[in-house]
């Protein structure tokens, strides 16, 4: 069944969290693949249903992982 999927939460967060706000914020970190709106996406960016590539995604990684250790 749908409802058993691991997916399940994070669809339902981001749907609580609201849509927009979350694609601002990846719009923010420059993913330059997304050429879309949030609307073309909907919930599905949540699970990666957006354009991006391996070492945009690895830039991102390596950015958060920059930033937890300033903040340590």
């Amino acid at each position: 069944m749908i409802i058993q999927s691991l997916n399940v939460p994070s669809v339902r967060l981001l749907n609580t969290v609201g849509l927009h706000g979350f694609y601002d914020l990846i719009k923010y970190l420059d993913i330059k693949y997304l050429q879309k709106g949030a609307d073309h996406y909907g919930l599905s960016i949540i699970l990666g249903g957006g354009e991006t590539s391996l070492w945009e995604l690895s830039r991102i990684s390596q950015g958060f992982g920059s930033e937890l250790q300033r903040h340590s």
